[in-house]
């Protein structure tokens, strides 16, 4: 892992996209964000400080876009066809930052120019694809209206995420800050770890497995050991102190511990085993809740009472 100040450094350049996929992929980016702007077009309501404070962002995100980068080693796989590089493009710490503070503030509309132009910052010094400013303008637009919107109904549920749920408990609302985790949970393993695969197969024309490496296999395997725990502790729809403390410890200590000093797999296996231990004392627990919910039928049952007309 290097760090580096500044990627201002490198030749600025962008190249036009790679065959007749490219060119449709980029215009679909196009489409999808003039529609956001179209359908979010939050500029009218805009005072004179809200438009310095816009323009203020919109610079302040082209520049965040190339300072305090990290690059990681490419000891990923490469997909079928392609060169295995020495470097990927970096990451840039604090490059949305500003786009999401114009969502917060300002609105989805603002958002996507912002993000737009701290992607199209990201294109000429980093990525080199023009694919990129739509990208980042996306990804703000999307987060902006999610901070901006109710959380009630289906397409609000696809954008929960933990740090609302830890808002919603702070403002006492347990039961919805408990859905709006449980949800993230749910997005994490259907849209984003099930769609691996088939977006691998997408691009590589093929319907080959995904190939991924012991470090992948192992967090994959980690993240599934995490969520099963997770259901054990949920099952009966509370979560004492005692239960969230051990999600934490657990979670910090694999978070900050070296892989070379204790592998994934242990913390696995960790979670695994305390998953079996909460399993058996919520059966014990629920016993009780069990047998009243059977003779609550019995007894209803024994009862003769009619219908209601219908």
């Amino acid at each position: 892992m290097i760090f580096e100040l500044t990627g201002f450094g490198n030749a600025p350049f962008i190249s036009a996209p790679a065959g007749w996929f490219g060119f449709a992929l980029m215009v679909f980016y196009a489409l999808v964000t003039l529609a956001a702007l179209a359908l979010n077009f939050d500029f009218g309501r805009l005072r004179a400080r809200q438009w310095l404070g816009l323009a203020t962002l919109a610079c302040l995100g082209f520049l965040f876009a190339q300072l305090f980068i990290l690059y990681f080693p490419a000891n990923i796989l490469p997909p079928p066809g392609l060169p295995a590089e020495t470097q990927r493009p970096g990451l840039a710490l604090f490059a949305l930052a500003p786009a999401f503070l114009a969502g917060g503030w300002l609105g989805v509309g603002p958002a996507v120019v912002v993000g737009w132009l701290t992607g199209l910052s990201r294109a000429v010094w980093e990525t080199r694809s023009l694919a990129t400013p739509f990208e980042f303008a996306l990804l703000a637009g999307v987060v902006a209206w999610g901070a901006r919107q109710d959380y009630r109904g289906w397409p609000a549920a696809g954008l929960r995420h933990p740090l609302v749920a830890g808002l919603l408990a702070w403002r006492m609302r347990a039961d919805a800050g408990l859905g709006a985790l449980v949800s993230s949970k749910v997005n994490q393993w259907t849209l984003l770890i099930g769609c691996l695969p088939i977006a691998y197969a997408i691009s590589s024309g093929s319907i080959n497995p995904l190939p991924t490496d012991t470090r992948q296999t192992e967090e994959v395997l980690l993240t599934a050991a995490q969520s099963l725990l997770a259901v054990v502790l949920l099952i009966n729809l509370r979560m004492s102190v005692l239960e969230a403390a051990v999600l934490a410890v657990l979670f910090m200590a694999q978070f900050l511990t070296p892989h070379s000093l204790v592998s994934r797999d242990l913390f696995s296996i960790m979670y695994i085993s305390l998953a079996g231990v909460f399993a058996i004392r919520q059966l014990i627990e629920m016993r009780p809740f069990v047998g009243q919910g059977r003779l609550a039928r019995r007894a209803a049952g024994g009862t003769g009472l009619a219908r209601p007309p219908s």
